[in-house]
């Protein structure tokens, strides 16, 4: 039989054995996602040299030539990244920003005078039915006008 401080002991053992299981538990399932997600890119890009390589970690200078980034396991492409624009595409992205912003201009002073137009017409439309009774007063009107010239 055990007496209370021993059987204290054992209780306190195994509450120490659990702690630890838990512990070592939680330790090794992190370890081991770490190592998941750290170990599972790779990057494909050119070298210097033009040779195709695969590397754990993309060097510096070959970021802005393009790359992709492979699953470690599958080697799949999870991501393409395209290399950096030229000096020449920057310009000619420029100049299309440029050509697009005037061609959105030129349509918008387009509408505006055509929106203008539709206006003198509703106001001269407004002021011929107003002078006049009916539509055959102005068509009387009218040709009254067309007999004299």
């Amino acid at each position: 039989m055990f007496n209370k401080a021993q059987f204290n002991k054992a209780l306190w053992e195994n509450i120490m054995i659990s702690i630890r299981f838990v512990a070592a538990s939680m330790l090794s399932a992190t370890l081991l996602i770490a190592t998941t997600v750290s170990a599972a890119q790779l990057y494909r890009f050119t070298d210097e040299n033009g040779i195709p390589t695969i590397s754990k970690t993309l060097p510096a200078e070959v970021a802005q030539q393009g790359y992709d980034i492979l699953d470690e396991k599958t080697m799949r492409v999870i991501e393409r990244v395209p290399p950096a624009p030229t000096e020449a595409e920057i310009a000619e992205r420029e100049i299309q920003k440029k050509l697009e912003l005037e061609q959105q201009k030129q349509a918008e002073e387009a509408a505006r005078i055509e929106a203008e137009k539709r206006r003198k017409q509703a106001i001269y439309d407004r002021n011929l039915l107003s002078a006049y009774q009916s539509e055959q007063d102005l068509l009387n009107e009218r040709n009254k006008d067309l007999q004299y010239r």
